[in-house]
Parts: structure tokens; sequence; C-alpha cells
């Protein structure tokens, strides 16, 4: 399953990266980590998940 990224969530995603970098690059890392195993787990798994609707 391909996933498509909002420009909205992109920009949410890296300010919020940016955020926690500042804070602690570790942070950043780690939340960046997750956000790529959540990714892969809804290409593995899609229908686990429910689209969003209108989308």
């Amino acid at each position: 399953m391909k996933i498509r990224e909002l420009a909205a969530a992109t920009r949410d995603l890296e300010e919020a990266l940016d955020h926690y970098a500042e804070i602690n690059p570790d942070l950043a890392a780690a939340m960046l980590h997750e956000v790529r195993l959540a990714k892969a787990m809804i290409s593995r798994f899609p229908h686990a998940w429910h689209p969003l609707a209108g989308r």
C-alpha cells in the first residue's frame, strides 16, 4: 500500500522534530524512528487502520 502524506502533516512533523531536536537530538531521532515504524506497519497491514474519509 502506498501511503500518502499530506503537506500539512509533513510540515507538522518537521516542526515537531525541530522542536524536540532543540531539547535533545536523541529525542527527535527517537520520534522519527517511531514515525517510520508506524508508516511501515500501515504499509504492511493496510486494513488494520481506517483511511481518512474524503481523502
